[in-house]
Order: C-alpha cells, then structure tokens, then sequence
C-alpha cells in the first residue's frame, strides 16, 4: 500500500506536469532503518514544492540499485481521462493503484533523487545513500534462512526469539511457548513437504525476529503441483518491516502467501486457492500443532489442505492443545479416526474405541465387543426364557452368551444365561426365570411347577371390597399350612375363620 507517494519516469523530466509526491509503505520502513540525511528528507516528505514530477516511488525488489516510479504527466493524464481532478487528493488517492499497475517504471535511485531535490545532494552524498540501501537489502536477504526438521521446533521456542519478553505477533503466538515445542514434531516428520522461512535478528544468527511454515502442496486447486510451487503461511513476526520483508522475498521466489487471502505471485491478486498435501507422516506423538492455513486433516488419506468441502469427514488442527477436533488417535490401527466413524466396545483391557466395522454387538449383554475378545471367549446359543413364560419353548428367540456366563441346569436338561436363572438356596438348583416364582414363606426361590398361589390375608370389608395378598408355597409341602377353597382358590388354614365370616357378611348383603 501507498500512504507517501513517490515515481518518474525515465523521459521527459524537465517539462513533466506535477502531482502530490508519495513513497510507498515498504520504502518509507526502509528508509527507517539508514542513518542519512537523504532518507531522513524522504521520511519527513519535506519537499519544496509539495509537488514533484514523479511519484509513486517504490523498491525495485529484482535491481536494488533502481526504485519503481510514475512521472507525474501520466499521472494528471490518467485522472484527466476519467473525469477527475488532478488538483483532488481524492481523485489522486482513488485511482494510484491502477495507475501503478499500468504505468510504473524504474529507474536509477540516483537519478531519481537528483530531479527529486535538484542541486541539493552531491554525487558523493548519493553514492552514499544508494551504497547504504543496497547494503540494507543484502544483508536483510542473508539473515533469511529456509530451515527444516528438528530446527523447525527449535525456532518455533520462543526461547530463541528476539526479545522474548516483548509483545509482538511472534512473540504471543500460541504455539511459540517451550511446554508446546513438542507438538511441531508434526512438521518435523513430514520434512519433504514443510519447511520454514525464518528471519535472524542480526548475524550472529542465534535469535530470530519472523518465522513462517513453507508448505510444498501436492495439489493447488485439485491439479498437481508439477512446477513445485510454494505457499508461505501466515508470518509472525516483531515488526512490520519483518513482515514486509518476508513477503516480498515471497513474491521474488513466486511464492504464494498468505496476506488478507492468499496472494498469488503469478495474477499479483488475493485468490481462494485450495492446496492439499497427502499422505502425511504422523509424529511419534500423535500430536497436532495449531494451523493458520492449512488446518483441515483428512483421516483417511492423512491428507492436510484448506479444502473442508473436498473432505467434510476430517478434523481440524484448530487446537492449541495439540489434539485434532473430531478426531482421536486409535492405536490399534495407527491412525486417526472421524469419532462418526468409531465405537466404543469391549477388549481384554477394558473399553477402547474400534471402527464399527470391526465391531461385534451382542444384543443380550447390550455392549459392542472386539473380534479379538470374541474370539477367546467362546460363544454358545442360549434361548431367552423370557419369551416363553407360556411355555413355548420352541418358538423362544436363541442369543449368542460367553459361556462362562452359563450354567448347566441338569433339573432342566438345558444351559442358561446366568442372568436368566434364579437360585433356590433350598433346592439348591438354578431355575429359568420363566419358570422361578419368589416364596417369600420359604426366603427362596421356587420352581413355578413345584409350587401353589396361596391367599395370605384378606384386607378390607364387605362395604369397600376385599384386598389379597399372597405368596408361593411348595405344593408338597408337608405341613399343608394351606387349603383349597370352594372357590379354587388355596388359603392359609390360618384364615379359615376369617373366609368363613366373610363369607356370611356377603351373604347378609345379597338379604
């Protein structure tokens, strides 16, 4: 962007109309860093008059000894043909990028700052000046380092950034903290596909000022990246000449970068470009670092790309816990998996997350089972004695039970599902639950067959009605503590009288 105007052309100097005079952005953070008095007049935008006859000057980043410029007659002429005002900030502010686009130009630095500030500067003082902005650059490129790796991790410790204590971008990254080092393992381990650009703080090389991931996509929008093109995420950096530094030395490599979108180097315009790289290798820890960009992950061809239409069933490296949201790492088959796609079930060590493929439900104990577990332990068809409380054993569903969960029954010549048995501590026999009756008189349980429904009160009178209770007693019980009544119904002996006296209170009703 252009916020100090600045450009010339390399003809007609002398009889060019003028226009407001501007540096660019990235020139004016230049002339920030050398100590000279031209670069101190160009930041002060100090100009007699105001208005020069080039503008729009900008750094050549291909010839370091030249800046981009536009004389001022194209400029006036451009505004002119579409209706503007030259004399109009607005007008000049509306149109400079596609005057730019259209009729920037370069030229020596030299030349230009003598039609700059004429007869102000001797040759000696240029040459100073042109010297200590070619120095800039060159030292500035040689502080940048591509690294790969294990270095990746290093320089990702904010232990290793320059002034660590600062507040910068770099600085508060989320993943700039030690405890986290570990989660860039990620990178590390796909070392053919991710770099990262770095920027040293000076040349001791031993601190850092920038860092950002170079990825090397296999895909850029689903067509193969067979001219190996780069994309440089998101840059952290301590200042924003730091920033503008990497940035353009991506536009000198023809990377694409991530800047508002993602730049491309080639239309010189922010596009949605989706990139894919597949067939990731998965770090020892299992771990994720947060992603800016690139932070779908594909589980099932462990592809990492910014395409979540392409890959709607993936997780995303949105965590700075160095987890993958909607996705967890199952051992057994060393990968990831969609938790969609995964089901809790039952394995020699407890309950572990399996595909639901691989899993073996059985509907008697409602629990989901590996084929491993299924496999030690042997399986036997039980018939559901629920279903045969009438006594149509024939039709009774059949369910796979572990038979160490049965037991034999010899009283009925079959084996059941322990769950489906009842114990009579006084027979001391297992019995179907379809054919076990509670004996509350014996504290035990009882075969239904052995035994008889027995009234043991009567509550109530003849005017509200009458309330039974009851319980189950061995028919061949030889105490016969009960009776069988006219009505087929069997009554405790102890309550012979009381039948009998309701008996007449009913009797004296119907009178």
């Amino acid at each position: 962007m252009f916020s100090k105007l600045n450009s010339f052309d390399d003809f007609l100097f002398e009889n060019l109309d003028t226009t407001y005079f501007v540096i660019s952005d990235d020139l004016f953070d230049v002339l920030v860093d050398i100590n000279h008095p031209i670069s101190t007049k160009l930041k002060s935008n100090d100009t007699d008059p105001p208005q020069k006859k080039i503008t729009f000057i900008d750094i050549n980043y291909n010839e370091y000894d030249k800046w981009m410029f536009v004389n001022s007659v194209k400029v006036n002429q451009y505004i002119e043909d579409k209706g503007g005002n030259i004399n109009s900030i607005t007008s000049f502010n509306r149109y400079k990028n596609k005057i730019i686009d259209k009729y920037s130009s370069k030229a020596k630095i030299g030349r230009l700052i003598n039609k700059i500030y004429t007869d102000t500067y001797s040759t000696i003082q240029i040459e100073e000046f042109v010297q200590l902005y070619k120095k800039h650059f060159s030292t500035t490129f040689e502080l940048l380092d591509i690294v790969k790796g294990k270095d990746i991790l290093k320089w990702y410790d904010c232990k290793n950034y320059n002034n660590p204590d600062s507040v910068t971008e770099l600085t508060q990254s989320c993943m700039a903290d030690s405890v986290v080092n570990h989660f860039m393992d990620f990178y590390a381990v796909n070392d053919d596909k991710v770099q990262m650009l770095i920027l040293y703080s000076d040349e001791n090389k031993n601190k850092i000022d920038a860092r950002a991931i170079l990825w090397k996509p296999d895909l850029i929008n689903g067509k193969k990246n067979t001219s190996g093109k780069l994309f440089l995420d998101r840059i952290y950096f301590n200042k924003q000449d730091h920033k503008n530094i990497m940035q353009k030395y991506a536009d000198i490599k023809k990377w694409y970068y991530k800047r508002s979108g993602i730049y491309n180097p080639t239309t010189k315009k922010s596009e949605d470009v989706k990139f894919e790289l597949n067939n990731m290798k998965i770090s020892p820890s299992h771990t994720m670092p947060y992603a800016d960009t690139l932070d779908v992950f594909d589980p099932k061809t462990n592809t990492i790309t910014n395409d979540y239409e392409k890959h709607p069933d993936s997780g995303c490296l949105g965590s700075t816990c160095g987890q993958l949201d909607n996705l967890t790492w199952i051992p057994r088959y060393q990968k990831f998996y969609h938790i969609n796609n995964l089901i809790k079930a039952y394995g020699e060590n407890g309950q572990e997350y399996i595909t639901r493929e691989d899993a073996i439900y059985l509907p008697r104990y409602n629990k989901n089972y590996t084929k491993e577990f299924i496999d030690k332990h042997e399986l036997v068809k039980i018939q559901d004695p629920i279903e045969v409380e009438d006594g149509d054993e024939e039709n009774a569903p059949y369910y796979d039970v572990f038979k160490e969960d049965t037991i034999w029954s010899d009283e009925y010549n079959n084996r059941y599902y322990i769950k489906d048995v009842k114990y009579s501590d006084f027979l001391d026999i297992y019995i179907p639950i379809s054919k076990a009756v509670l004996s509350k008189y014996m504290g035990t349980y009882l075969p239904r067959e052995d035994t008889v429904k027995v009234v043991t009160d009567i509550l109530g009178n003849g005017f509200g009605g009458y309330d039974y209770t009851y319980d189950f007693y061995l028919l061949s019980d030889p105490s016969k503590p009960f009776f069988k009544d006219k009505d087929g119904k069997y009554y405790l002996k102890s309550l012979k009288q009381k039948l009998k006296n309701i008996k007449k209170e009913l009797k004296n009703e119907d009178n």
